[in-house]
């Protein structure tokens, strides 16, 4: 099971195959179809959990003191199973098409508007920069 960590809001996430955000938005990712290749966006720092040592600690779950163990790993900056997407508006306009959801039309008119006047989100909002 992949997990995104967010540096902003320090929310972590687990992905499914549909786009997935942290809590200020800023970071996020989804499965790619395959089910274990995934694409990131934001500051998102992907972490791992094996799912059979999440099972197995879920099956022998004591009834009280301390519980089970499980460990956490940081992926690699670079892996093969990890691809990071610049937020553009192309990528808004992908994901419009995959949800059909209006909130996802207006994102996308507003990035294409930005890209057209030359300014860009630089992972915060709030913060502008000319291009």
């Amino acid at each position: 099971m992949k997990l995104v960590y967010c540096p902003d809001c320090q929310d972590l996430v687990r992905l499914f195959r549909e786009d997935r955000r942290c809590k200020c938005g800023q970071s996020g990712g989804h499965y790619e179809p395959n089910g274990r290749d995934a694409v990131l966006w934001g500051q998102a720092i992907p972490f791992g959990l094996d799912n059979f040592e999440l099972g197995r600690a879920l099956q022998r779950r004591p009834e009280a003191g301390l519980g089970r163990a499980v460990s956490f790993f940081i992926i690699p900056r670079q892996s093969p199973r990890i691809s990071y997407q610049e937020q553009d508006s192309n990528w808004y306009w992908e994901r419009y098409q995959r949800t059909g959801l209006y909130e996802d039309m207006t994102t996308w008119l507003k990035h294409k508007a930005w890209e057209s006047w030359g300014i860009s989100l630089e992972g915060k909002v709030g913060r502008y920069a000319k291009k």
